[in-house]
């Protein structure tokens, strides 16, 4: 399952940015302000239970059974074909450095050097994967399991939190 050694160092990180008062450790899970979050393979899953893709369900034991809770405004069928897309497109290519550089052009990325990036909707990471070196933190976010794909290509930072 991984476990939560990733993110010893990095409670004052978590406690931030999840503007949390206590964060604890535990075996394979971390606690914000008292509610649990699992952690697998250094993953956060911050997602309501009843958003959990199967892949997550399968990883922890539960079936769509145990939350049956409805939640509104949510779209398994867009988490599932995301995820999709990065299990089978996971690779970071050379090329994605040239978008990479295009697309941020107007980001003067000398003077990341002690901030805290945020990626919302990650995918497998390959803009992240860009600026590990040239951000303080990194934060990657994805509600599809894309965000494994992510981790992996990341998997020698050791300034990112993965949720």
């Amino acid at each position: 399952m991984g476990s939560t050694i990733y993110y010893d160092d990095k409670l004052e990180l978590l406690r931030d940015i999840f503007g949390a008062e206590t964060i604890k450790l535990g075996d394979h899970q971390v606690t914000v302000d008292g509610k649990v979050y699992p952690i697998l393979d250094d993953v956060i899953i911050a997602l309501d239970p009843a958003q959990y893709p199967e892949f997550i369900r399968q990883r922890l034991g539960t079936s769509a059974d145990d939350n049956p809770n409805e939640v509104s405004e949510f779209a398994p069928d867009i988490q599932k074909t995301f995820g999709a897309e990065w299990q089978k497109f996971g690779s970071v290519m050379s090329e994605h450095e040239e978008e990479f550089y295009q697309y941020f052009d107007v980001v003067d990325l000398e003077t990341l050097g002690e901030t805290r990036v945020c990626d919302l909707g990650c995918g497998m990471g390959r803009w992240s994967h860009f600026l590990q070196d040239k951000v303080q933190e990194l934060v990657l976010v994805d509600f599809s399991d894309a965000i494994f794909v992510a981790r992996g290509n990341l998997k020698d930072a050791t300034n990112a939190v993965f949720v």
